[in-house]
C-alpha cells in the first residue's frame, strides 16, 4: 500500500512535466519499454498488486514490483530520426498527390503510412520520375521508399 502511494504521488508531481511531453513511458525490471501516447489518453488503474495501463484498444498489465519507472517523454517515435541521404530521389507533393523525380526508369517507389501500411506504389519512367495519388488527408505523414533512399514527406 505504501508503495502503491509513493508511485500515485510521484504520478502528481509529473503531471506538470506532462504538459510537455508527449509520451507516457513504463519500463520493467526486465528491460522491456512500453510507450503510450499521451493523445491517446491511457489510463493508470491498480489492481490489486498490478499496475494496468489501458490505452485505446490495447491493455498492459504488469506486478508492479516489475516496474522499475513510470515517466513522461517528448519523443514519439524514431521516425524523426530518419537521416537525410545525399544525392538519389527526391519527392514533390501536388494537388494529385506525389512525384517522385531522380530515379532510374523502372525503380519501384512505394508509400506507406507511418504505421506501416502500403498506400501507393508506381514505377518510374523513361525519365526517371513517377506519380502517386495520395488520398490521406492534408497534414498526413508518409514513408516514401525508393531503391536508394527512404525518407518521409508530409501532405
Amino acid at each position: 500500500m505504501k508503495k502503491k502511494t509513493i508511485i500515485m504521488a510521484l504520478g502528481l508531481l509529473l503531471l506538470p512535466v506532462a504538459g510537455m511531453a508527449q509520451t507516457l513511458v513504463l519500463t520493467q525490471r526486465d528491460g522491456t519499454v512500453n510507450r503510450f501516447a499521451l493523445s491517446d489518453e491511457p489510463v493508470i488503474t491498480y489492481s490489486g498488486s498490478d499496475v494496468v495501463v489501458k490505452c485505446g484498444d490495447s491493455e498492459l498489465v504488469t506486478d508492479m514490483a516489475d516496474v522499475l519507472s513510470c515517466t513522461f517523454d517528448s519523443e514519439t517515435t524514431a521516425i524523426d530520426k530518419l537521416s537525410a541521404q545525399p544525392g538519389g530521389a527526391e519527392a514533390k507533393m501536388n494537388f494529385a498527390g506525389m512525384s517522385v523525380e531522380g530515379l532510374r526508369a523502372g525503380d519501384r517507389v512505394a508509400v506507406y503510412t507511418i504505421d506501416g501500411k502500403a498506400v501507393s506504389s508506381s514505377r518510374a519512367n523513361a525519365d526517371g520520375s513517377a506519380a502517386l495519388k495520395l488520398d490521406g488527408p492534408r497534414g498526413s505523414v508518409y514513408i516514401v521508399r525508393t531503391p536508394n533512399k527512404t525518407f518521409k514527406i508530409k501532405k
